[in-house]
C-alpha cells in the first residue's frame, strides 16, 4: 500500500502548474485560517455552523500544502523521512488541539522565512506536517495512514481538476 506522503507526493508532481513555494505558502495560510475557524467553532467560540470539513478536513488541507512545499523545496527526497514523521505522529497519544496550532503556526512561519534565505527548511516543514498531522488524528481518533490516504484522495482530485480547469483558461 502506498503511504499517504507517497500519494500525495505523486500526485502533486503530476500537476504542473508553475506554482511556486511562496504560491504554496500563500495557499497554505489561506488553509490555515480555515483550519483555525473550525478550531474556533468546534471550541464553542463561534456562532458558525462547523463546515464539512470540520477540523480534520481542515488540517488535513494544510498537510497537503506542506507535504508539497517539502516536495518542492527539499534538497533530497523526503518520501521516507517524511512519512516516518506523519507514523509517528498517528501513533502519539494526547495533545491539545490549539496547542498543535500554535506550534504549527510557529514552524510554518519560521520556514516561510528560511526558504527565502537559505533554503534550509525541511526540518521546519516537517516539524508544521507532524503538528497538522496531530491535529488530524486528535479531531478524529483512531486516524490510520490508510484513512489518512483515503480522505486526502478527493481532495487531491479536487485539487487536480482545478489545477487542469485553470490551464484551460478557467473552462
Amino acid at each position: 500500500m502506498t503511504s499517504f506522503v507517497c500519494h500525495v507526493l505523486a500526485e502533486a508532481q503530476a500537476i504542473e502548474n508553475g506554482r511556486t513555494a511562496f504560491d504554496i505558502i500563500e495557499h497554505t495560510m489561506s488553509e490555515l485560517g480555515e483550519l483555525s475557524e473550525e478550531i474556533v467553532i468546534a471550541g464553542g467560540r463561534s456562532y458558525k455552523a462547523p463546515g464539512p470539513d470540520g477540523v480534520a478536513g481542515e488540517a488535513l488541507d494544510v498537510a497537503l500544502c506542506l507535504v508539497d512545499l517539502l516536495r518542492m523545496t527539499a534538497r533530497e527526497d523526503i518520501s521516507g523521512l517524511a512519512t516516518a514523521y506523519v507514523a509517528t505522529a498517528l501513533d502519539e497519544e494526547g495533545g491539545d488541539i490549539r496547542t498543535e496550532l500554535r506550534a504549527l503556526l510557529i514552524a510554518l512561519g519560521t520556514a516561510a522565512r528560511d526558504i527565502e534565505g537559505h533554503g534550509m527548511s525541511t526540518g521546519l516543514l516537517l516539524q508544521a506536517l507532524v503538528r497538522a498531522i496531530r491535529i488530524v488524528r486528535l479531531a478524529e481518533p483512531g486516524m490510520t495512514d490508510a484513512r489518512l490516504t483515503a480522505m486526502a484522495a478527493p481532495k487531491l482530485e479536487k485539487w487536480a481538476g482545478t489545477a487542469a480547469a485553470l490551464a484551460d483558461g478557467g473552462r
